[in-house]
């Protein structure tokens, strides 16, 4: 009979990273007992669950229905908690062209997952942690590439009536072969009538129409737990999905890997649903050997139809020196796995001992990650099969003393033996920047491209632009880094709106064969409102910031439409599209390429609905061509060119 163990700091200690109104440890004094306390790992637990709750753990023995704590829950997040259950209160919606504002208003939303579906390339579904009036995982879909966005009206939630939802998060999706899509996160809830006990669940949906509308089944958790006082049995965090969509014995397998602390251990597993079953498996498949730290994990299927896991972990101890990133594969359709192999040491900030002193601006020092993510060539060239791992670290075997570095590594036998990993980003002879939290995605064509938060434009280590760049030749080279943000944000005010939260740490990389659609947050208004943005930038070995004009920070109040003809051949025939929802100001200018401007078509007064404006080119010579909409709501940036 198994021995049932409780672990304050293993698995309520995971709760609290999904807290954002809770008491804040001194950033120094946090750091300083991990490195310490003999139950580093326990230590480390705990702040990945912080922030995934809206009210401290500790006051939630002392809540009561009604009194003074729950009033303060009432007049803070705007709605009693019997009426949130998982209710979604941001309504932004996400617009796009090249850059693409995902919420324009006050809205706070960040760390995000997306997916595009394999039948229909125009379908594309974004959630993020949603952290205004709590902390929701709204969906938003687009079905025509991004001209136009829809947040869907599901209110994703526990299926009990009388909970009440304080916290949660990890939005992850995944679509099948049919276009079927899957979708997970994780509820921190309560009990109306029974504040004693807290319950994490993980949780799975789907939906057959491209993320609108969403089904769940009758057992529709993945994992869950249940937590008295400061202490759980068990706990499931930062899960991923992948379906298999290969022509396998086991296609249509819905496989989610995560952590899954459990008594005394504290290892990452996976779980499985099989393509004919309505329920994930109610236990976990580990790695064959014990590991005192485990985290991040990470999947994908391999064009055989083989199970292949990433992790993050230590053998020997936290204090042993040996973080390492580590691989596992399983060729049953998860059932069982070969032995893992050692992918690569990591000189981690957060994780290696010797490096307390080591601050990011704008992100605390105990959400310092390396945000590890994985993917598989399923192409049809010579690289179809390799797989791919990037991370943010400061080195590997030894600290490159330039910031944090955002390194690739691949294998091309099934995870056995890994290239040496090397810096994705080209300034590493620059003055000391962080280059963090990368995303990868590999097309069809077998182009892998890679994204990340970047700081090599500010001598002081602050500003921060989103970058980019390709491979052509299976990760062996990279064209020149350039950014697709279209504007950079001083990472010191991204923490002001969600109690240091920030941007999070994942973000998301998606491809079609033509084009990379890197989906990310930032602030740059620098007023701690954080915004999610997408560009659909060609792919191209000479693609660069120059082929980054279509930029946009849209709601669902003002849409501009391409200038059309486009292109235009002849003179004076032009004309332009918008839409502003209510009555207000709007102004619409000309640029040149360079940016310059050329020519105001509007600035006034405008009234609601769709309207006309032509552009008179007599006097515009050939060439490419801006047209921005500004209005209270938000601006728009579309791109088109003039060929007389």
């Amino acid at each position: 009979m198994k021995k049932k163990v409780f672990v304050p700091f293993l698995c309520f200690l995971l709760i609290l990273e999904y807290c954002i109104i809770t008491p804040q440890l001194t950033i120094a004094q946090e750091h300083t007992n991990v490195k310490s306390d003999k139950n580093v790992a326990g230590k480390l637990y705990e702040n990945f669950i912080r922030e995934k709750l809206r009210i401290s753990p500790e006051d939630l023995p002392n809540l009561q229905r009604n009194g003074s704590l729950w009033q303060q829950m009432v007049k803070k997040w705007g709605s009693k908690p019997d009426d949130i259950n998982g209710k979604s209160n941001c309504n932004s919606i996400l617009s796009s062209t090249n850059e693409v504002g995902v919420s324009t208003g006050a809205e706070i939303e960040s760390e995000i997952h997306a997916a595009i579906n394999p039948t229909d390339p125009s379908n594309i579904v974004v959630s993020p942690i949603g952290q205004t009036g709590g902390l929701t995982v709204p969906i938003y879909y687009t079905k025509d590439f991004g001209k136009s966005w829809k947040q869907s009206t599901v209110k994703l939630g526990p299926k009990e009536s009388s909970s009440f939802v304080v916290g949660g998060g990890d939005p992850v999706f995944a679509f099948d072969a049919t276009g079927k899509l899957y979708f997970s996160w994780i509820n921190v809830y309560i009990s109306i009538s029974d504040f004693s006990k807290q319950y994490a669940d993980m949780y799975w949906a789907y939906s057959t129409d491209g993320g609108e509308t969403w089904q769940r089944e009758e057992n529709d958790k993945i994992g869950g737990s249940v937590i008295q006082g400061q202490n759980a049995e068990v706990f499931f965090d930062k899960q991923w999905l992948v379906v298999d969509n290969t022509e396998s014995q086991f296609k249509g397998n819905l496989y989610c890997a995560m952590l899954h602390a459990d008594g005394e251990d504290g290892r990452i597993g996976l779980r499985t649903k099989s393509a004919n079953s309505k329920e994930f498996t109610d236990t976990t498949l580990r790695p064959k050997t014990s590991f005192a730290f485990n985290q991040f994990a990470n999947v994908d299927v391999a064009p055989d139809g083989s199970v292949n896991v990433l992790f993050f972990g230590s053998r020997k101890g936290m204090t042993a020196d040996d973080m390492s990133f580590y691989h596992l594969r399983s060729t049953d359709g998860g059932k069982s796995f070969d032995s893992e192999n050692m992918i690569s040491p990591v000189i981690h900030p957060r994780f290696s001992t010797g490096y307390d002193s080591v601050t990011t601006t704008g992100i605390l020092v105990n959400r310092i990650m390396p945000c590890p993510q994985f993917s598989i060539d399923k192409s049809s060239t010579k690289y179809r099969g390799r797989m791919y791992a990037v991370w943010s670290a400061l080195g590997t075997n030894e600290n490159n003393k330039r910031g944090l570095d955002v390194f690739l590594t691949y294998s091309d036998d099934n995870g056995k033996t890994w290239m040496t990993p090397r810096p994705v980003n080209d300034n590493t002879e620059n003055l000391t920047s962080d280059q963090f939290y990368p995303s990868l995605s590999v097309n069809e064509n077998g182009v892998v491209i890679i994204t990340w938060y970047d700081r090599r434009n500010d001598v002081k280590n602050e500003l921060t632009e989103y970058f980019m760049s390709y491979s052509f030749d299976g990760g062996e080279s990279f064209i020149k880094n350039f950014a697709v943000s279209g504007a950079a944000t001083d990472f010191s005010t991204v923490g002001q709106g969600n109690n240091g939260f920030g941007i999070g740490e994942y973000n998301q990389t998606l491809s079609t064969k033509d084009f990379a659609i890197p989906i990310w947050c930032d602030a740059r208004d620098n007023d701690g409102n954080l915004n999610i943005y997408a560009a659909f930038v060609p792919i191209s070995p000479s693609t660069s910031v120059q082929d980054v004009y279509d930029i946009s920070l849209i709601s669902e109040n003002v849409s501009l439409s391409t200038p059309y003809p486009n292109p235009s051949s002849t003179t004076n025939n032009l004309s332009v599209d918008y839409f502003v929802k209510s009555e207000c100001s709007v102004h619409i200018e000309i640029f040149s390429a360079e940016g310059i401007s050329v020519k105001t078509l509007m600035n006034g007064f405008s009234t609601s609905g769709k309207h006309t404006v032509h552009i008179d080119t007599d006097d515009l010579n050939s060439g490419v061509y801006l047209c921005k909409i500004i209005t209270p709501d938000g601006s728009v940036v579309r791109k088109f060119t003039i060929a007389k």
